[in-house]
């Protein structure tokens, strides 16, 4: 990447970013969970007739437990009130994302990175978006599929609410993007600006993203290198295949797999609706496919799957020779305080951005 040395002064303010990206999450997150409990509680009136209201915001706001909703903890269920109730925890992300989208629309210093989110980033297509989606089901399917097979756990069907799954699903995708422009939009891209280092941007960022997660349930040493290797993966994606958009789908997918397809622990949490659920009268167990409690990303083998999805992203990038778009080189002015960046002037856009829509590249999406 073209630019100047990191100073001093722009290396502090690349941790500044870091401090302000922490601090616009907690902002996001209680922003997002006033507007996730307006939408869940409006979502349970329509189908109580207006009944359910009260008994809906109690459960998110006041955290009365599932009794209200006619739940219970530990159960799975595919009712409405499951549906609606695990699609306001995943909703919440929402915040995030109108308190990074403001907050990068009104600084002229990191407005580029809205290209990240956008179809000014080369690699965000349709195409690469759907690839994310079925490596994430694929990597953690086959987690499951080991899990199952070593007898650490048996499945059984929940049950089939389409409206449920497709709200769900949605709510799903806007918490894993959610954090995805955090760390691999917002962060990456500051990091590997200012640093003039995609390794860096990807082991910085990751970092910042496994510390998250430092204060989930069962978390163990293992999950988190594999938190870590989730990091790695979904910023590969960003480098090697120019595409924050399929790294929306690989987390969105991976997510949705585990929790929702299959009823495990997301990182350590379990919400109420599930298509399929372990066994009722069943206790999973320890295994190389899973960790009672942290589910599938604290075993052994969501190391082996991650690693070689590691290394298939890296290799598709390579053959496919997609190169990552220069989101400042039409930003203008050089230098710390200029609207280019920290760390260096713009440059023509045919010049810094090699994996612009070609013949060749769209066919390879």
């Amino acid at each position: 990447m073209a630019g100047e040395r990191p100073t001093p002064k722009s290396v502090l303010g690349l941790v500044g970013s870091y401090a302000l990206a922490f601090a616009l999450l907690v902002l996001g997150s209680v922003v997002g969970g006033a507007v996730a409990i307006f939408i869940a509680a409006f979502a349970y009136g329509a189908v109580t007739s207006g009944e359910g209201v009260q008994d809906m915001v109690n459960v998110l706001a006041l955290q009365d437990g599932l009794g209200m909703l006619g739940l219970a903890e530990g159960e799975y269920s595919t009712s409405a009130a499951s549906a609606i109730y695990t699609m306001a925890f995943y909703l919440s992300f929402i915040g995030i994302w109108i308190v990074f989208l403001i907050h990068l629309r009104a600084s002229k210093r990191v407005r580029p990175i809205l290209g990240a989110v956008t179809r000014r980033t080369a690699g965000n297509t349709p195409a690469r978006l759907g690839l994310g989606l079925l490596l994430g089901f694929v990597l953690n399917g086959a987690c499951v599929l080991v899990a199952v097979l070593e007898g650490s756990f048996s499945l059984s069907l929940v049950g089939v609410n389409v409206a449920g799954i497709i709200a769900v699903f949605l709510a799903v995708f806007v918490q894993s993007s959610a954090e995805e422009l955090v760390c691999r939009c917002y962060l990456y891209q500051r990091t590997s600006r200012v640093m003039g280092s995609h390794v860096v941007a990807i082991a910085l960022s990751t970092v910042f993203f496994t510390l998250l997660h430092l204060a989930n349930s069962g978390l163990t040493a293992l999950a988190l290198v594999n938190l870590a290797l989730c990091g790695v993966l979904f910023g590969l994606a960003v480098w090697k295949l120019d595409s924050p958009w399929m790294a929306f789908g690989l987390h969105a997918s991976w997510n949705f797999t585990q929790a929702v397809l299959f009823g495990l622990p997301n990182s350590g949490g379990i919400t109420p609706f599930a298509i399929f659920g372990v066994t009722p009268g069943t206790t999973p167990t320890a295994g190389f496919a899973y960790d009672p409690g942290f589910g599938i990303e604290g075993s052994a083998m969501a190391k082996v799957v991650l690693v070689a999805g590691c290394a298939l992203v890296w290799w598709l990038g390579e053959r496919w020779g997609a190169r990552p778009t220069d989101l400042w080189a039409d930003a203008g002015a050089a230098g710390p305080g200029g609207a280019g960046g920290p760390d260096g002037p713009g440059v023509p856009a045919a010049a810094s951005n090699p994996s612009a829509p070609t013949a060749e590249n769209i066919a390879a999406s």
